[in-house]
């Protein structure tokens, strides 16, 4: 028999127990002595899965975040409905279930631990990015490293010769154009804690909870310093207050952040806070304030120079053929004019689809052709043209 923590016990073949039985167990040898006077609650709840945290599950149901012991190991998915047992465990999953109102309260350390990603220290070498893996850098993003990592390892000498270390940047331009990857080079570069939030994970309907996850998420990333933080999305919580559609939750996460930009030495604490967006004029201009995101760093669609960089820091991915020469290349980057680094992986990885379909070991450039036409046709049909 097992209990919810997972343990083993032994009980004799004459004892009839049924799952919810209440049942007394000596805490060191876990020999069963006997039932329970007390009767367990039967209520069971239903959660979506919000991601698998290995011996346990994030899971969120209208706003609120909880994380659930999984200790039989059921396979869980991001997005599927799953039971928890009255005892506070996955019990089992039901893809085609609305789940129920949870009655948990949100845990921000398990949250928060969802947001942090590997450290340099806990990746394996070939995982670990650097800026050459950052193809058609422009002089602005350039500038932009070369600051923050003075910033974060010399903000003491930069005040010492008068220099204000600005700890707060916005990255804006189109989708795809490499602002969270870039900021991800980043902080494996520096060996920083890295936060990944996208905007609308930390929104919740109780009054004051996102307030206090934005305080403690701020509060972990000192622990853990040198840390960035990175918000995603950053203006679908923090759009301009003086819309007409403006909801009551933005203007509290506005409030909040400002609060804490204002008041949080991120410098001495070695904390970088950087804020994408892919509509900058949606952003509330309070947050684009000296001494706020006041660093604004644009990322442009590539020129065509910039697209052959990129192309080339991505080539070093995947195998293709010596048979493709520069020529071959040029012909193909000569038909992505408007295209993004996100949209030049995708070409090839749809080369490599259609190589391993045609039983090639190396991608041709027959492949890179066919691949274009196939990613061209589906943006075009994407678009509705």
């Amino acid at each position: 028999m097992k209990v919810p923590n997972g343990s083993i016990f032994q009980i004799s073949s004459s004892t009839a127990l049924t799952e919810g039985d209440s049942v007394k167990i000596d805490s060191e040898s876990l020999h069963f002595e006997g039932m329970a006077n007390s009767v367990p609650s039967t209520r069971n709840e239903f959660a979506t899965v919000k991601k698998d945290l290995e011996d346990s599950v994030l899971v969120e149901i209208n706003g609120t975040t909880q994380s659930i012991w999984n200790p039989n190991n059921i396979s869980v998915e991001r997005g599927v409905t799953v039971e928890i047992s009255d005892t506070g465990i996955v019990s089992d999953v039901f893809p085609d279930v609305d789940p129920s109102l949870s009655l948990f309260e949100r845990d921000n350390d398990s949250l928060i631990k969802s947001f942090r990603e590997d450290k340099p220290e806990d990746k394996d070498d070939d995982d670990i990015l650097s800026f050459s893996d950052f193809g058609g850098m422009t002089i602005q993003q350039n500038q932009f490293r070369e600051r923050v990592e003075l910033f974060l390892e010399d903000a003491e000498a930069l005040r010492e010769v008068g220099t204000e270390p600005r700890m707060g940047a916005l990255f804006y331009g189109p989708p795809g154009t490499g602002k969270t990857h870039f900021a991800q080079i980043l902080s494996d570069s520096l060996e920083a804690q890295f936060y990944r939030i996208r905007g609308p994970e930390i929104v919740s309907k109780g009054v004051g909870d996102t307030e206090k996850l934005i305080r403690d998420i701020f509060d972990d990333a000192v622990d853990e310093s040198p840390s960035i933080i990175f918000f995603d999305e950053i203006d679908s919580i923090a759009g301009d207050r003086g819309g007409s559609e403006t909801r009551d939750f933005s203007q509290r996460i506005v409030a909040q952040l400002l609060s804490i930009i204002d008041g949080f030495d991120r410098a001495r604490k070695n904390v970088f806070v950087i804020a994408a967006t892919n509509q900058i004029n949606e952003i509330d201009a309070a947050l684009r304030r000296s001494g706020r995101f006041d660093w604004e760093v644009h990322f442009p669609e590539p020129d065509s120079e910039q697209r052959r960089q990129i192309f080339e820091s991505l080539r070093e991915e995947y195998k293709i053929s010596e048979s493709v020469s520069e020529d071959d290349i040029s012909q193909i980057l000569s038909r992505t004019e408007g295209w993004t680094g996100a949209k030049l992986r995708k070409l090839l990885n749809e080369a490599g689809a259609l190589c391993v379909i045609d039983g090639h070991g190396e991608i041709r450039h027959s492949h890179l052709l066919k691949a274009h036409e196939r990613v061209q046709q589906e943006e075009t049909n994407q678009g509705g043209i």
